[in-house]
């Protein structure tokens, strides 16, 4: 693996938590102070409960068998580059595509864009569940007003912090995997490009990126 020059996952989520705590005591939407300072600790409560979320203690293992399940996929005459998992933000799934030769020139440290997207190898795999995201999406959804005063704003952020959340704790899983037997006898065109990016656009990191054993 190779040095970067964006932030990993978990410096995402530190950084965007460090500037969002703070924010939360400074909520003054409503007239009475008796209803700004529940919305304040529901809202601390609810970033809580995202900085409490944990990898699964069997995602290494079944990242593992999904990886090994994309080398029994994929044809011999057609080397990977580059490694997305697709996370959907409603459900925490997680489905694995890989992807042919990319242009270097129009990488970025973010997502694998839709013009390196075009020699899709295998497509869907998966899925990988973050279970711990999934209760704590419905925890947040479940309230978008306190006493008549929205929160619909304060669950905008807050859905943000737990989306880099569970791709910090994915990363976390993702980099304890030993690539060197999970990736041999693969055809591989190093260096390899790993991705996290929402279906359809959203958030997105580089998990990545990996340089050839050799």
């Amino acid at each position: 693996m190779e040095n970067r020059s964006s932030k990993s996952c978990k410096q995402q989520y530190e950084s965007k938590k460090a500037k969002y705590a703070p924010q939360i005591d400074e909520f003054d939407d409503s007239d009475l102070e008796e209803v700004n300072e529940e919305i304040k600790e529901h809202l601390h409560d609810m970033l809580d409960s995202i900085d409490s979320m944990r990898v699964n203690s069997d995602t290494v293992s079944k990242l593992t068998t999904l990886l090994s399940k994309l080398k029994e996929s994929l044809s011999e005459e057609k080397a990977i580059q580059a490694l997305v998992f697709f996370f959907n933000r409603d459900n925490g799934k997680l489905f694995l595509s890989a992807f042919g030769p990319v242009q270097p020139d129009s990488l970025s440290d973010t997502e694998l864009s839709l013009s390196n997207r075009q020699d899709m190898l295998v497509s869907d795999m998966g899925p990988i569940k973050m279970s711990d995201y999934e209760s704590t999406y419905d925890e947040i959804m479940s309230v978008d007003e306190i006493e008549e005063c929205s929160i619909d704003l304060e669950n905008d952020d807050l859905m943000t912090l737990a989306i880099v959340k569970a791709y910090s704790i994915f990363e976390e899983a993702f980099l304890k995997l030993d690539f060197e037997s999970v990736l041999a006898n693969t055809s591989v065109k190093y260096p390899l490009y790993c991705y996290i990016q929402e279906s359809g656009g959203g958030y997105s990191n580089l998990l990545t990126t990996i340089n050839s054993p050799n």
